[in-house]
C-alpha cells in the first residue's frame, strides 16, 4: 500500500476505504497547508512537481537548497519536503532495491524538515508514510500525531490517521469496532477543517454506518452518495451504507 505523495487538490483524490476491508487505492492527495505568499523558487518547485516534470523539480530544489541555506526555516523546511515527496514517488518501481534507496533519500529530507521546522506537518507525514509504506502501521500512526499536534490544521493528518486505522482494524478484526471509532473521530475533525469536501464527507459518512449511527449517515450520504469524485470502492460503500440504513 503505497500512498503517493503528489500534492493535488483533494477532490481529486482516490482516497482507500475505511472499513469492511474495501480495497485500497490512492492518488495524490493535497494537505490544505496554507503556503500562500511563498518564495517563488519554492512556488516553481511545487509547480513542476505537480506537472511531470519531478527531475527538474527535483534539480530546482537542489540549487535553492545550497544557494538558501540560511533562509527562514520554513521556507527551507517546505523546499526538503517537495523534495523528499518527489524522491518518495520516484521510489515506486518494480526494482525493490532502488524504492528503498529513494525512501531513505525521502525520510532523511523529511526528518530534516521536521527538525529544523517542527510546524511542517508535511514533514511528519512524510516520514508516517514512509513507515506505513514499509509495513510500519504503528510508527506511521505516531508521526501522523506528532503531524497533528504540530500542524493541527493540517487535513490531511487527520485523513491519513484514519487510513492507518482503517487498514489496522480489517488485520485487527477483534479490536475492529475499537479503531473505526477512532477512525469516525478523526474524520470528524477533518470535516471540520474542510467543510464540504465531497470525498472526507463521504467516507465520513461510511464509517458513520458502520459504527451504527445511521440516522447521521444517511444525512451526510445522501448528499455526495453520487459525487463523481468518489472512487468507485468508496462509491459502493457509501450506497450499500445509505441501503442499508435507509
Amino acid at each position: 500500500i503505497k500512498p503517493n505523495l503528489n500534492f493535488q487538490k483533494i477532490n481529486n483524490y482516490q482516497p482507500s476505504s475505511i472499513a469492511n476491508g474495501i480495497s485500497l487505492i490512492f492518488n495524490p492527495l493535497y494537505n490544505y497547508s496554507n503556503y500562500d505568499g511563498e518564495v517563488s523558487e519554492i512556488a516553481a518547485i511545487d509547480y513542476y512537481s505537480k506537472n511531470g516534470k519531478q527531475d527538474l523539480a527535483i534539480e530546482m530544489a537542489d540549487k535553492y537548497l545550497k544557494i538558501n541555506a540560511n533562509d527562514l526555516p520554513k521556507n527551507r523546511s517546505r523546499a526538503l519536503v517537495l523534495k523528499g515527496n518527489m524522491l518518495y514517488n520516484k521510489g515506486q518501481t518494480k526494482d525493490s532495491a532502488f524504492n528503498a534507496i529513494q525512501f531513505n533519500q525521502a525520510y532523511s529530507l523529511f526528518s530534516e524538515a521536521s527538525n529544523i521546522y517542527p510546524s511542517n506537518g508535511d514533514a511528519w507525514i512524510g516520514m508516517g508514510v514512509i513507515a506505513w509504506t514499509n509495513g510500519d502501521f504503528n510508527t506511521g500512526l505516531l508521526n501522523m500525531k506528532k503531524a497533528i499536534e504540530n500542524d493541527p490544521d493540517n487535513v490531511m493528518a487527520y485523513v491519513y490517521s484514519a487510513e492507518l486505522l482503517g487498514i489496522m482494524a480489517t488485520q485487527n478484526p477483534g479490536l475492529g469496532a475499537k479503531y473505526n471509532q477512532e477512525v469516525e473521530k478523526f474524520l470528524a475533525k477533518a470535516i471540520k477543517i474542510a467543510p464540504g469536501d465531497p470525498v472526507i464527507s463521504a467516507r465520513y459518512g461510511i464509517i458513520l454506518g458502520v459504527n451504527n449511527k445511521c440516522d447521521e449517515a444517511v444525512e451526510i450520504l445522501e448528499n455526495f452518495i453520487d459525487h463523481p469524485s468518489l472512487n468507485p470502492q468508496d462509491a459502493e460503500a457509501a450506497k450499500r451504507i445509505y441501503m442499508n440504513c435507509k
